[in-house]
This record gives C-alpha cells, structure tokens and sequence, in this order.
C-alpha cells in the first residue's frame, strides 16, 4: 500500500531457469486449473543483472494469473528471446513474453489490476472458480518500475491476454550465462559435488539451482537405491537426504 519496495543486490540471472523452477513448483496447480502450458525458449541467450527474488515474484505473479484466468482446457504460452534493438533505452534485450487465451481484460480492466483493484473486475465469463486478491498486478508493476523492468498488456475481452517484459542485457559478457561462469569459475579449482536425495521433484530442482548458481556440481537421486548406485560411480564431498521417503524401503 506505501508503494516501498526493498531490493536485494543485482545479480546475474537467467530467465529460463527461473520460469523452469517455478513451472515445477507450480505443476499441481497448474493441473488442477486443467491448463495446458507451451514454452518456447531461445537455445542461447544472454544473461541480465537483476534482483533474482523480485524478478522470481513477477514471474510467479504472471504465470500463475495466466493459469487462474484462463479456462479449462485453455494454453498459456512462454517464450523466452534475446534480440538487439535501435531503441536508446534498450539496446540489446531479452523478452519475457506470458501469453494466455483466457477470459481477458478491458483497457479499463487492465488499469483497474495496475491500481491494486483487481478484485473489481467481471470474471463471470471464467468457467471455474478462483482465489484473488485482485492486488497481484499492483505489486508487478511496483517490482518492474522499481528493478529497471519495461512492462507491456495487451489483451481483449474474451480472447485472453498478452503480457511482455524486456530487460536490459549484463554488457559486461552478454553470451555468458550462469552455468558457463561456473565453468569457468570451478576451472581454477576442484568443484564439489553434492548429492540431493529426496523424492519429491520439487525439492530436487529447487535446492539443485540454489547449489548450480553457488558453483557446485550437482547430482540428485529419487530414492535410496539411486543413491546407491550412484555412489558406486563417483565419490560425493556431500550427500543430503530426504529423513522420509514415500517407499518404506529406502
């Protein structure tokens, strides 16, 4: 409501890991809502500073309002691309675009979710029910202006709504992306591996990005059995293991 948005330090992100990770955390819901979710990401695409917990939040916000206000059987699509430009502000940009062919949105409607009055709006055209706060796009649109964010709607009632975000490229080594600064970081010295067991994907993934972006190598196993097996193969510096797994045996 004050409009005060704390930041944490810029870091180097990639867009595609993140959408990845928060696809994974959110595919329960995503199944529930009997959604259909296409991505289309760029084989190669640079890097950009930015702070990854608030740009993870729009991201978050965005996709899971395409699944909410699309119907069933409905699409959300994901594209990830990096293109150069002639616009001064930015030159070179990666492009978020957030695509859903749902129940869309008036000029007035779209205004009406920018000022944190979301809740306000028609959605008796949805064919299912759904929770909102109506304040999700009020809380985007603070993150986006406050991180150096461009943000753009497009959408028209009853054929869905188009959401694009484009972001400023790292100049400092633009077709350097995460995994290869690790690389190149780890080359110098002997990289730790760890082992993630557990036998829930979510976590796998989760905690295997957080371990990547810190320039471990990582390996994850689904059950006791795995673990084993992999042990047999290669020495772990460090094993962390689910206390309870599904399968009484391991």
């Amino acid at each position: 409501e004050l409009g005060m948005i704390k930041l944490d330090e810029a870091e180097d992100c990639d867009p595609k890991e993140l959408i990845e990770e928060l696809l994974i955390l959110n595919q329960h819901f995503v199944k529930s809502q009997e959604v259909k979710i296409i991505t289309q990401f760029q084989k190669i695409s640079p890097t950009f500073k930015c702070d990854r917990r608030r740009l993870r939040q729009v991201l978050d916000n965005l996709i899971t309002n395409a699944v909410k206000y699309s119907k069933r059987n409905g699409e959300v699509r994901i594209a990830v691309e990096y293109s150069e430009l002639a616009d001064e502000n930015f030159p070179k940009q990666i492009q978020i675009t957030i695509q859903d062919n749902g129940i869309g949105m008036t000029k007035e409607d779209i205004a009406a979710a920018l000022s944190g009055k979301g809740k306000d709006i028609d959605k008796s055209d949805l064919d299912k029910p759904i929770d909102s706060h109506g304040i999700g796009m009020s809380i985007v649109k603070q993150i986006t202006e406050a991180i150096g964010i461009k943000m753009e709607i497009e959408s028209e009632k009853g054929k869905g709504t188009i959401v694009r975000l484009w972001f400023d490229i790292n100049e400092e080594n633009p077709n350097v992306t995460p995994e290869q600064k690790i690389t190149k970081k780890a080359s110098t010295q002997k990289t730790k591996t760890i082992l993630i067991a557990d036998d829930e994907e979510i976590i796998r993934v989760s905690v295997s990005h957080q371990l990547k972006s810190q320039g471990y190598k990582v390996l994850t196993a689904k059950n006791g059995q795995e673990v084993l097996k992999i042990l047999d193969q290669q020495h772990c510096d460090l094993i962390l293991i689910d206390t309870k797994m599904s399968d009484p045996n391991d």
